[in-house]
């Protein structure tokens, strides 16, 4: 039995970006961000790979807008 509800597709990704100006949001990827900055060598551990993963899929960074904040605390 396929799910039947009008305007649905199960086959349709949320893109996961978030808008600009929401509070919330902002902290949560600031909080990222720290988190981030304070490990010693983020991108061996795999703590610092899924925190990066996650504010590139859902905050729309790049990877080198990531090395800009992880390279001043080296």
């Amino acid at each position: 039995m396929a799910f039947k509800m009008r305007g649905f597709s199960p086959f349709t990704k949320k893109t996961g970006a978030v808008e600009a100006g929401s509070g919330a949001d902002e902290n949560v990827k600031q909080q990222l961000l720290d988190q981030l900055s304070a490990m010693d060598d983020p991108m061996e551990s795999n703590r610092g790979k899924a925190i990066a993963q996650r504010l590139m899929d859902e905050f729309g960074m790049t990877g080198d807008q990531l090395d800009a904040v992880i390279s001043p605390q080296r």
